[in-house]
């Protein structure tokens, strides 16, 4: 059974400092970030990285500015945001996108009202 939780953006980057455990992303970092195997990791354009256990989804409130989404997981999942797009297990898509949630898609598919 899967689990959205809706965090609010100061909330999502005090805890996911307290989870990453020391991995953080500036914007000045260009290389790749690290992202722990079994998460989905939204690295932001300013800030902590987001971790996003596999099998749960998250929301973003106020949407999320990243420069790279991570899929460190055994599943695909839907990325909801200015640009909307499945991103397959053991995916990396580099690029500024503004993020309002995440889910784990059904059956590897990503559609309108699935989540």
């Amino acid at each position: 059974m899967r689990s959205t939780r809706r965090i609010p953006l100061t909330a999502a980057l005090a805890a996911t400092a307290t989870v990453a455990t020391g991995l953080i992303a500036t914007a000045a970092s260009a290389a790749p970030s690290v992202c722990p195997v079994g998460y989905l990791c939204l690295v932001p354009t300013i800030g902590s990285t987001a971790l996003v256990p596999e099998g749960t989804g998250a929301s973003f409130v106020p949407s999320l500015v990243v420069r790279e989404v991570t899929n460190h997981t055994r599943l695909t999942y839907c990325v909801t945001g200015t640009i909307s797009f499945a991103l397959r297990a053991g995916g990396d898509l580099v690029r500024p996108d503004t993020v309002s949630e995440v889910a784990p898609a059904v059956r590897s598919l990503c559609l309108p009202g699935a989540h």
